[in-house]
């Protein structure tokens, strides 16, 4: 995988973080919004696994720079979030909601908040509009993940010796194992399982892992990217648009959303990307400074955090005044 900037990763980021947005400030038609989580795990299965690849056959992967510069990324924001979200709820929320809220808080800080509302309730259950920090459930989910990814990435590639190819099947193979533990959770009615614990949902980071392999075929030709790019934008619009929330979800509903992802990325392997400010005279001059200020939108993913609990705080605030 190269490791140039590609602002296509940033567009895809902004769909996602609009789409997760409309969702839960209930834009029209936007009924699937939620998906933007789906999307988000492909793109961290990409951009991990292409990193400890490039880094690790080199001798220049390290644990210790990995996981700080996650950190770097993560939980400045995560941690202002929290605090933000801290200061309504002394005003809100009763005394016995406020015991709860901090008890969320602490599962938040340890990166464990997807056990923590699993055992609550289900994420598109009525009592969870009332949980600002249950969306924290899918940063819990990122970070176990990195937790095992590059374990696994790491003795594979440093010790096994394991070539282009067969690095490609082992991640397949797991991706399908985990898929197959969430069809059966999902057969099984316990969605809320497959919803919100890691194995079940493993197989979305590691079908963004399988674009990241270098074995994998890249487009040359400029229209067969156009295609390929327009392709994914459909199977990523029809979930968005037309999912609608409830206990049938991940399972099969899931592949739409995660396949749109990888497509798009995979789309856009191998093209050079020109890098210009989006405040640059070229860019306002030609009409493309508003298009841009939308693709930052992507690169400001670590606060996605943020829009659940302003809603909850919105709902709260209108039935305050309802009363």
């Amino acid at each position: 995988m190269n490791s140039a900037y590609r602002e296509d990763i940033d567009w895809l980021r902004a769909i996602a973080v609009l789409a997760v947005v409309a969702f839960h400030f209930e834009a029209p038609a936007v009924f699937g919004g939620f998906v933007g989580v789906d999307i988000f795990f492909v793109i961290s299965g990409y951009l991990i696994t292409g990193i400890i690849q490039s880094e690790v056959p080199g001798g220049t992967f390290s644990f210790a720079r990995f996981y700080e510069r996650r950190a770097r990324r993560l939980l400045p924001a995560l941690y202002v979030m929290v605090a933000l979200t801290a200061i309504p709820s002394l005003h809100y929320l009763l005394s016995s909601e406020r015991l709860e809220f901090f008890r969320s808080v602490a599962a938040v800080v340890t990166f464990t908040s997807n056990f923590f509302f699993w055992l609550q309730s289900g994420y598109f259950d009525h009592a969870a509009v009332e949980k600002p920090l249950l969306h924290t459930w899918s940063l819990a989910v990122e970070e176990q993940f990195y937790l095992a990814l590059p374990v696994v990435l790491w003795v594979m590639l440093r010790f096994v010796r394991i070539g282009r190819i067969p690095l490609a099947v082992a991640l397949g193979a797991m991706a399908l194992v985990s898929f197959a533990l969430c069809l059966w959770l999902m057969h099984t009615e316990r969605s809320a399982n497959a919803f919100f614990m890691s194995p079940p949902r493993a197989w979305e980071f590691l079908i963004g892992g399988l674009v990241a392999t270098p074995g994998l075929p890249v487009l040359r030709n400029a229209r067969a990217q156009q295609i390929a790019r327009g392709i994914a934008l459909v199977l990523l619009a029809i979930p968005i648009f037309s999912l609608r929330p409830g206990p049938g979800f991940p399972g099969v509903n899931a592949l739409l959303p995660c396949i749109g992802a990888a497509v798009f990325i995979w789309s856009g392997i191998g093209v050079a990307t020109q890098i210009r400010s989006p405040h640059s005279h070229h860019s306002v001059i030609s009409g493309r400074f508003p298009i841009r200020c939308i693709s930052g939108t992507g690169r400001c993913s670590p606060l996605r955090g943020s829009r659940k609990p302003a809603w909850c705080w919105i709902r709260s605030t209108r039935s305050s005044c309802s009363r």
